[in-house]
């Protein structure tokens, strides 16, 4: 895990601490759906857990920008390249981009198991 915080970067422990708190909206929205049978079982906790999946991606994506930005003054400065350096580089950049989409993703994924049964709970009290 380590590993994975040093090549995002300074983002890295923004982007860990971003998914421990999207992780925790989960568990909280999943454990007040299962206890509440009302029809508003989810409330705000739904719409967070969507909330920090998105600043997760968008934590990711800046990460992956900065990351470029710093191998581009690398390579400015440098004056004997190595391809496989550059490609290594450009490679790891994308890292903490599959790593704030693939929250967003698992947060959109429950987001939508909870609209629907959110939904399922309106259609039963009906």
């Amino acid at each position: 895990m380590l590993f994975l915080i040093n090549i995002c970067g300074p983002s890295g422990w923004a982007l860990l601490a971003v998914s421990i708190i999207s992780l925790a909206y989960i568990i909280l929205a999943i454990t007040h759906a299962v206890r509440t049978p009302r029809k508003d079982f989810a409330g705000y906790t739904r719409h967070a857990v969507l909330f920090w999946g998105g600043i997760a991606a968008v934590l990711g994506f800046l990460s992956q920008c900065a990351a470029i930005f710093e191998a581009m003054t690398a390579i400015m400065a440098a004056t004997a390249l190595d391809p496989e350096i550059i490609r290594e580089g450009f490679g790891q950049s994308f890292i903490p981009s599959f790593w704030g989409f693939s929250i967003l993703l698992m947060c959109a994924v429950v987001w939508i198991i909870l609209g629907i049964a959110e939904r399922g709970g309106e259609e039963s009290q009906a």
